[in-house]
């Protein structure tokens, strides 16, 4: 089965594996499409980028981060009631310190000390 191509004409068989082939194997046609695929799919999703869902990825941001500093503060207490000290009094500075860290830094610290 030969088909046309939808941006240069030319005629070509597809992969057997594509459902909807729209583009011959042309680097520019496949740019073509790929550039055609994402404005549809903007035109189909756009709400998904109001400040309703900004506000929703920076409440999860907030949540993974608070895990991720309960994680460090647990593993930190737990190291220095080891070494024969108490990290209690402490516990609220190194908190808001990790915070100011953003999750950037903190994701970068919480990769290099787990296992």
């Amino acid at each position: 089965m030969q088909i046309t191509c939808q941006y240069c004409s030319a005629i070509y068989i597809p992969r057997p594996q594509t459902k909807n082939a729209k583009a011959c194997k042309n680097l520019s046609c496949q740019k073509h499409r790929q550039r055609d695929n994402e404005r549809d799919w903007r035109d189909k999703n756009k709400d998904c980028y109001d400040n309703i869902y900004h506000q929703n990825q920076r409440i999860s941001r907030h949540k993974n981060l608070t895990v991720k500093i309960k994680i460090i503060l647990k593993s930190l207490a737990s190291g220095l009631l080891l070494k024969g000290f108490l990290l209690n009094d402490k516990q609220d500075n190194l908190a808001l310190l990790l915070t100011s860290l953003g999750i950037r830094k903190l994701n970068k610290l919480y990769s290099s000390i787990s296992p």
